[in-house]
């Protein structure tokens, strides 16, 4: 009996499982069938380990880890290849940055990893007429990744499907919603959102209603709370604010902020946030309240 392996997949959304799904479906519709295995959704494979009970549960300690510290992000599928020995076709993504960082925190052995989306896998000479039918309906396209699978082969076994940063993309969109409402939309996508622009950047482009300096401070610290939700960073890249150490803290004050660079405090209910920012004191600290 052949050995089974589990491997740690990137997955997509949606709207690139239909493309990918259309290319693959054109082979279909020609006769090309193949031998890859089917009812699974494409995906890129980033890690791969000998399938046993203490293996299936170190992968998925981490890649719930991963899926907590990580966003959803784009890649750009350019090109169609086939593999030396001429066996598999597929279509391949540029290794941008996110994409080398995913694979990264996975790839244990490989250093001559490809990402790819397996299309047909047939013999050399079935692939050869396969592939003028793909490159004729090819063109390149944004494709979104945006979940982590954990499957066992062979046969296939879906063991696990995690969102990447599903619950931290929700607390930035709340975020947003509660104190950039008002920011107009070409502001918040352009200073706010863009690549390299920060989430309190919708007090200062944005200019959002809020008080800031020595009066943030005075209003934060006459709060009375006994729990809030603090995270810090809020750093754009791939034109989303990426948050992280997401945690929740009892009373602080403005002065137990002071060390850190950009640091966020917001009430359970999103009533009022208070953000100590790394330029500080050029630029804020702010508190806004809604």
């Amino acid at each position: 009996m052949a050995e089974k392996y589990l491997y740690v997949m990137a997955g997509f959304d949606e709207e690139t499982e239909e493309r990918l799904a259309e290319l693959q479906n054109l082979l279909y519709e020609n006769g090309f069938t193949g031998t890859q295995t089917k009812g699974i959704p494409f995906h890129l494979s980033l890690a791969s380990r000998p399938a046993d009970e203490e293996n299936e549960e170190w992968l998925l300690e981490i890649i719930h880890e991963v899926a907590e510290i990580s966003f959803d992000f784009t890649v750009t599928f350019n090109h169609i290849g086939i593999f030396s020995g001429g066996k598999v076709l597929f279509a391949a993504p540029d290794p941008e940055m996110e994409l080398l960082h995913l694979n990264g925190r996975f790839d244990f052995s490989d250093d001559s990893w490809t990402p790819h989306a397996t299309l047909l896998i047939d013999e050399p000479s079935v692939i050869l007429d396969a592939l003028p039918i793909v490159l004729e309906k090819f063109k390149p396209f944004t494709a979104r990744i945006d979940k982590l699978y954990l499957y066992e082969f062979f046969p296939s076994r879906h063991i696990a499907t995690v969102g990447l940063g599903a619950e931290n993309r929700k607390l930035v969109q709340k975020w947003l919603g509660a104190f950039a409402s008002d920011v107009p939309a070409d502001i918040l996508r352009d200073h706010v959102l863009k690549s390299c622009n920060l989430l309190w950047h919708a007090f200062t482009w944005g200019e959002a209603d809020c008080l800031e300096g020595e009066a943030a401070k005075q209003a934060f610290d006459a709060l009375d709370y006994t729990e809030a939700i603090c995270f810090e960073n809020g750093y754009s890249s791939y034109d989303f604010p990426r948050i992280d150490k997401i945690r929740t803290v009892g009373k602080m004050t403005a002065a137990d902020l002071d060390k850190y660079s950009d640091i966020y405090i917001t009430a359970p209910d999103f009533s009022w946030t208070y953000v100590h920012t790394h330029e500080d004191p050029f630029c804020g600290p702010y508190f806004c309240r809604k």
